[in-house]
Formats: structure tokens, C-alpha cells, sequence
């Protein structure tokens, strides 16, 4: 008996809006068929956006959705790992977050947990994170909030700020009541040496920069070398983050064939298997194959990484 396909789809967008979030063997037990075609169905119904997927997974599978079920997605909560699960508390009880106050490994988990936070970028670059169930409407304010705060570094600075303020009086009522004039000019020159000694820091941190790193005017010009010499289309460019990372999706000849790739180029001494791994799950994500680009070196779990899962690397 031949399949109506267009009357399977309709059925499983139905049965995913009474029901879900569900999972893809739920849907291959409700049509009868394998958890194979069921994912082929699947996977075409979010490419006409008929339907939404995780990004996080139950058991290695994502789970799928209709709009309007987004905030049954905490069911996914316990799934995520500890580092994940914090940043989420965090993030649910103070709905916005700067992303340059966070310490780096919140940094990291919270590009992980998709499904709930939200990117947002101002005029000026500058990263926040918010709630996903958040109303517009109520980001602004929040974010103006981060404005009107000092950040640690600048209380840290008022403080010490008062601290000196404090000996600077101290000093100046000793040499009224000693009439020790000579020790006001030992209060105006330490500010300069403070100034000298934080100049002489700057300089030592400037000098310790790696320059192995290649600058952003090379990347490009060796991206495009390399995608010239392999007659490489790029259809979309998208810098994630200013001399460090830049995605395309391209078009690669090959034996059968222009191929639609999604590639990932880190300019990074070191790429770890973490590294190719969130990469890999993009790729999965947007149906396309991986081609990874890098000026750096693959650790030995990153080369394993490789292997197991036939992973497009190139070094550049």
C-alpha cells in the first residue's frame, strides 16, 4: 500500500501538537514504520519549519516540537550535565546575563544550553544572554540594569580609590598638627609611581602574547587562498568572534558532485575534541557534512574524535 506522504506529515505535526515534546522512536511506534524514516520525515517537517528540535538530547536523541510548547522544555532539565544545569539556574533567576561578567566556564555552558538562552548582541558588540521564555518587552530594561551597576573591576577601583583618599587625609592632618609640609609631596608622586608601575604591568603583558596567533588580516587572505585553490563558493559568512572564529556554509566540488558543507575555522594553537564536537553537532543540526579549518594543532583525543567520526579536517 503506497504512502501518502503529505497526509504521514499532517498526522505526525498533529500528533506532536497534542503530545509534545516527543521523542523520534514515539513518532516511528505512531506511524508504524522505523525510527530511520521517521527521522527523514522529521527532519524535512523542520526544514519547512513545520516543526521545532532540541539542542538538547534525551539519551543521544533530540526531542520535537510545535511553537507555543517551548516551555515544556525544562522537561530536558535533568538532562543536561552539572556545569549546564548551574548556568541554567543562573540565568532563570536573573533572566539577563552579561556575558563578560561570567567566568569561563559559564561562558562555555551557556553557548550549550540553546534551547534557554538566548544571544543578544548591542551597537556596541557587547554580548547578553537572556531567559528564553522572556518577553521582549522586559529585555531593555534588564539590560540598562548592567549600566547602572559598576562592574567588579570598577568597585574594585573605587575602593581602593577611598582606601588611598583615607591615608592621603591621614597623612594631611598629621603634617598640620607637625607642620611636616615636606610629606604632601611624597602624596603627590605616588600616584605617578603607582601610574609608572601599571604601565611597566601592560608592557610585560604585552610582551607575553603568544605570536603564534595569526591576525585576522592573515586569516582572511588564507581562507581565501585555500578556498580559491580548491574553487570553494562561500554562500554564507558569519564571524562568530573577532580574530578567533568565522562559519560558512560553502560549496565544495567533488566526484559526484557540488556538495552544500558547513565549515568551522578556529584560529586556535590547540583544537580539543570539545572543540570539534560542538562544531559536529551544528553540522548534524543544519544537515550538512564538517569541514573543520585551523591554524593550530589537533590534540590526541580531537585526532581520535577524527577518526571515529570521519571528520573533514584541515590545517591552514
Amino acid at each position: 500500500m503506497a504512502i501518502n506522504i503529505i497526509e504521514l506529515k499532517s498526522k505526525i505535526v498533529n500528533y506532536i501538537f497534542h503530545y509534545g515534546p516527543v521523542l523520534p522512536i514515539q513518532i516511528s511506534k505512531y506511524i508504524d514504520s522505523t525510527t530511520l524514516f521517521a527521522g527523514a520525515v522529521l527532519s524535512e517537517l523542520i526544514a519547512n519549519k513545520k516543526i521545532l528540535v532540541s539542542h538538547a538530547k534525551v539519551g543521544g536523541s533530540p526531542v520535537y516540537y510545535v511553537h507555543g510548547q517551548e516551555y515544556k522544555l525544562t522537561m530536558l532539565y535533568k538532562y543536561l550535565n552539572e556545569r549546564e544545569r548551574e548556568i541554567y539556574d543562573l540565568l532563570n533567576k536573573n533572566r539577563v546575563l552579561k556575558d563578560s561578567l561570567l567566568e569561563p566556564w559559564q561562558r562555555v555552558a551557556i553557548r550549550e544550553i540553546k534551547d534557554f538562552a538566548v544571544m543578544l548582541k548591542t551597537k556596541e558588540e557587547e554580548i547578553f544572554w537572556k531567559w528564553y521564555q522572556l518577553p521582549d518587552k522586559e529585555v531593555e530594561p534588564l539590560i540598562l540594569e548592567f549600566y547602572k551597576k559598576p562592574e567588579p573591576e570598577k568597585i574594585k577601583k573605587l575602593i581602593e580609590e577611598k582606601k588611598e583618599a583615607k591615608v592621603e587625609e591621614k597623612k594631611e592632618i598629621k603634617t598640620e598638627e607637625t607642620e611636616e609640609k615636606p610629606e604632601i609631596k611624597i602624596m603627590i608622586v605616588k600616584p605617578k609611581e603607582k601610574k609608572q608601575i601599571k604601565e611597566k604591568k601592560e608592557i610585560k603583558k604585552t610582551l607575553t602574547v603568544s605570536p603564534s596567533i595569526v591576525s585576522i588580516e592573515d586569516l582572511d587572505s588564507k581562507i581565501i587562498e585555500f578556498f580559491n585553490n580548491r574553487s570553494i563558493k562561500i554562500l554564507e559568512k558569519n564571524i562568530i568572534k573577532k580574530d578567533k572564529e568565522i562559519e560558512f556554509i560553502a560549496k565544495i566540488p567533488s566526484q559526484v558532485g557540488t556538495v552544500k558543507f558547513y565549515i568551522n575555522f578556529k584560529n586556535k594553537k590547540k583544537i580539543s575534541d570539545s572543540d570539534l564536537i560542538l562544531e559536529h553537532n551544528k553540522s548534524q543540526l543544519k544537515k550538512l557534512p564538517l569541514l573543520f579549518l585551523s591554524t593550530g594543532e589537533l590534540t590526541k583525543k580531537a585526532q581520535a574524535y577524527i577518526n571515529a567520526n570521519h571528520i573533514n579536517f584541515e590545517k591552514i
